[in-house]
């Protein structure tokens, strides 16, 4: 369940597709109109209170001079496209108005957007600023939050500020949902500091001995396992106990939200739904359409290896020809009900590619 070797090996320049819910589009997002959500004044006697719908902004309250209500505004990108300079105004993410232009802050205040989106953690956004009739950029970024789903930045004077994605995001139409395209890569899986418990054929008794043990298979369930790895050649399999958190990828179906199985992330983009099916060697129900990001934690115990050709398998097809890096974590989920472990996986972001 991972990429083929001559596929890790080249650029793919492949969209990665996220659904907006519709009701949680921000202003800036295609579909906005021109009218600002309501105004939110910021009390002097709190330091933290959200402003405008999906806008919060903390600080100590000493931030706000005396006699000044810090105010939000939320602008949408047609309001936003009045000036110039904002080159990348298609990409907006979040556009405000901070109180009255110009007036300095006595102490930085955050300002924090929750995005209608699920967007890999730590990417980085443009923050721009209004100056007179121009938009210039801060030339200071902010960046995702873990969760993938809020970003953040600080300010220490009033004024308006747009967040925009940087030039590897577009945003399309698809069946009528608001999207936004990416190719910015997810962290690199890194094993190179895992503990290995065992490696080699599929056959050694100790491999199949230490399969056992993380998994709690009786030896035919192991043995099952591991016909879902190829041993030929130079390639082994590998028990690994993680000492560091590691992030993988894992290719599903849009209701399917937990499992064990998951592809490697790296420095390129996620394979397309056609490419990971034959990568993975993924059974024909499931389309591939959703990608995972998820951070295997330290402690985590999984099977590593190359996927084995499966186009002989009826329950398959002739597309799964395999020969991609896997990773079996066997107590990624809990069951019933089903859910993630949280020792051992902690989903990230999830993105999804348009179906045909």
């Amino acid at each position: 369940m991972a990429s083929p070797r001559h596929l890790t090996t080249r650029h793919l320049r492949l969209a990665l597709v996220v659904i907006l819910p519709p009701a949680m589009l921000l202003a800036g997002i295609s579909g906005c109109g021109s009218a600002s959500v309501p105004t939110g004044i910021l009390p002097v006697e709190d330091d933290t209170i959200a402003l405008a719908e999906g806008i919060t902004v903390s600080g100590p309250p000493r931030a706000v001079p005396s006699g000044v209500t810090l105010s939000v505004e939320a602008l949408s990108r047609t309001q936003a496209a009045v000036y110039s300079g904002l080159a990348q105004a298609a990409g907006m993410a979040s556009a405000a108005r901070l109180g009255q232009p110009g007036i300095p802050l006595r102490a930085p205040v955050t300002v924090t957007v929750a995005l209608g989106y699920q967007v890999f953690p730590g990417t980085n956004l443009e923050l721009y600023t209004r100056y007179r009739r121009e938009w210039r950029p801060t030339y200071a970024r902010a960046t995702v939050s873990q969760s993938g789903s809020a970003v953040a930045y600080s300010v220490d004077r009033c004024g308006e500020y747009a967040l925009v994605f940087d030039p590897t995001w577009c945003r399309a139409r698809w069946d009528g949902v608001d999207l936004i395209q990416t190719a910015v890569p997810p962290p690199a899986t890194d094993t190179e500091s895992a503990a290995v418990l065992a490696s080699g054929d599929k056959d050694d008794p100790p491999l199949l001995a230490a399969v056992m043990a993380a998994t709690g298979y009786s030896r035919a369930q192991a043995t099952e396992l591991l016909a879902s790895y190829d041993d030929s050649g130079p390639n082994v399999v590998r028990v690994l106990r993680l000492r560091r958190a590691a992030s993988v990828v894992r290719y599903s179906t849009p209701d399917s939200r937990y499992g064990r199985w998951f592809a490697p992330s790296g420095t390129d983009a996620p394979l397309s739904p056609k490419e990971a099916k034959a990568a993975y060697a993924l059974p024909q129900s499931n389309s591939a359409h959703v990608a995972s990001l998820v951070s295997l934690q330290p402690g985590a115990e999984v099977v590593h290896g190359i996927c084995a050709d499966m186009s002989h398998d009826p329950a398959f097809g002739r597309y799964a020809i395999g020969g991609g890096e896997q990773f079996f974590a066997p107590t990624a989920t809990l069951y019933p009900p089903a859910r993630w472990n949280p020792q051992v996986a902690v989903p990230l972001s999830t993105l999804r590619f348009p179906e045909p």
